[in-house]
């Protein structure tokens, strides 16, 4: 089985909802105060109520339970991108 083939998704518990969120769809993630918004590749765009350097650190242990690499960048305060889906 190639490191592809495995796809990459993380459950984050609110409150109030269960996001199951595929981290192979996701272009980038914004942040919205102590919220962040999750824009899939597709177009289709969720809020979760996490900060964003707590859906850093989610992303970042998901990644590393799995042993695949990392295709997730911080870039600044406000965004992280799929670097799989960066064409400039």
């Amino acid at each position: 089985m190639h490191t592809e083939d495995i796809m990459n998704k993380i459950c984050i518990n609110t409150r109030d909802e269960l996001n199951l969120i595929d981290l192979d769809l996701v272009a980038c993630i914004n942040a919205s105060g102590n919220y962040s918004n999750v824009l899939y590749i597709d177009g289709n765009k969720i809020m979760v109520s996490l900060g964003l350097s707590q859906f850093e650190t989610i992303i970042k242990d998901a990644i590393n339970k799995q042993g695949i690499s990392n295709t997730f960048v911080r870039l600044g305060r406000s965004v992280i991108i799929n670097n799989r889906y960066l064409r400039q």
